[in-house]
């Protein structure tokens, strides 16, 4: 039982670590204008959805297209449809606005609900403290508590 017990607990222990550096990263792999983008995907947080948006420069009439926008001096990722694009490769969106098709980001990939409420949860400092730190300060001590009782037993010996 002890056996069975000490294997959960390892496992507890690697799915925290890959938790954290999953959250840790997306936190610092941020582009100028303030969300995590790895490679040719950028990601943010929409209505507690994980949005993985997938740079593409294959925009036609009637994607949804994602874009920056300037709301509240703030950049915020918006989101409309392309109603057309002209000769000059400007695209009217469904939105009224009208954007220079080079400026937009791309379309959206995947949403994933789950993600996107833990990560949206996580910008509360106390949160953070709590589902981040916390956990990692646990496994650290465990490691530490071992180690010191390791280290105490050889010395007895």
């Amino acid at each position: 039982m002890k056996k069975v017990l000490n294997i959960i607990w390892k496992i507890i222990q690697i799915l925290i670590i890959i938790y954290v550096v999953l959250v840790v990263s997306f936190m610092i792999f941020s582009n100028k204008y303030g969300y995590s983008q790895i490679g040719k995907y950028v990601l943010d947080v929409d209505n507690n959805e994980f949005l993985v948006i997938k740079k593409t420069d294959d925009i036609k009439e009637g994607d949804l297209v994602y874009y920056y926008s300037v709301v509240n001096e703030k950049y915020r990722i918006v989101y409309s449809n392309v109603e057309v694009i002209d000769e000059e490769n400007n695209c009217l969106l469904t939105n009224g606005n009208k954007i220079v098709k080079s400026k937009i980001i791309g379309k959206s990939y995947r949403k994933i609900p789950l993600i996107g409420f833990i990560l949206n949860a996580l910008r509360d400092k106390i949160k953070f403290v709590l589902f981040v730190i916390l956990p990692i300060l646990i496994v650290f001590g465990y490691h530490v508590y071992k180690f010191i009782t390791g280290f105490n037993y050889k010395i007895k010996e």
